[in-house]
């Protein structure tokens, strides 16, 4: 992992350089900051590319890098615009706002993760491999069961809207300590409590954001399989609907 800093009057700072450097509840924050009232549409302005004020953006820029590294903002106000002199990737010397930015600009998009591969094991919190939504929305589960993959539900709904406040309670919902049950007894993961999974998703806060999006996106692929299977059960029930209503 390249550990890159910024040299800025003869004073290194520290650059995040990817999600690994990034812990969810900062990434939470960024994001909060990013799409504010005040700085939404500068935030629009740069994910499309369609710049309106320069100036404007500008400042956006420096207030951004002020937001996620620890670089002073009367720092940023005396640096150039552009990089006064070449630069390697783990050493910014001298470098201007804009690259700085530029090598933060990760932050606006999602990563692509093509075979997500999640922790088995968090500290002393277990991956569950799987919950079956198919069943909670066909209304068969048990109590605990449905509620627990409504509120999987409902975490991937705000996902999908962009809303990432709810994502370090899915990871609560995905990790859950192991229940000892004896010698001869297998060892079972806890099962969903509101309470137990809202005050646990805390700690999920410190987690860095590389771990987050492989788990997340896992999981998604296991959403995703869940759906499939849902229109596949409808299909059966329709096909016996239909044979029934011949006979």
């Amino acid at each position: 992992m390249i550990k890159a800093t910024a040299t800025i009057n003869d004073k290194e700072y520290n650059i995040p350089m990817s999600y690994s450097e990034i812990t969810l509840g900062k990434f939470k924050a960024i994001q909060d900051f990013l799409y504010s009232d005040y700085n939404k549409d500068k935030t629009d302005q740069i994910v499309s590319g369609k710049i309106k004020d320069e100036e404007e953006i500008l400042i956006f820029m420096l207030d951004f890098i002020n937001y996620v590294t620890d670089i002073p903002s009367r720092e940023l106000k005396v640096m150039n615009r552009f990089a006064s002199e070449q630069t390697r990737e783990d050493e910014l010397v001298e470098c201007g706002i804009e690259e700085l930015f530029y090598h933060l600009g990760y932050l606006f998009t999602v990563p692509t993760i093509e075979n997500p591969v999640p922790a088995k094991q968090l500290g002393n919190y277990h991956f569950i491999d799987k919950i079956d939504l198919t069943q909670a929305i066909l209304k068969e589960l048990n109590f605990i069961e449905y509620t627990e993959a409504q509120a999987v539900i409902k975490a991937f709904n705000k996902l999908e809207a962009g809303r990432y406040e709810n994502l370090n309670i899915l990871m609560a919902i995905m990790y859950r300590p192991l229940i000892k049950n004896g010698i001869f007894t297998k060892d079972k993961i806890e099962e969903y409590d509101y309470e137990t999974v809202h005050e646990r998703a805390k700690e999920f806060d410190a987690l860095d954001m590389e771990t987050v999006w492989n788990c997340l996106f896992f999981f998604t692929l296991l959403k995703k399989e869940s759906l499939q299977s849902i229109s596949k059960s409808l299909e059966v029930e329709v096909e016996k609907a239909q044979a029934d209503s011949k006979g």
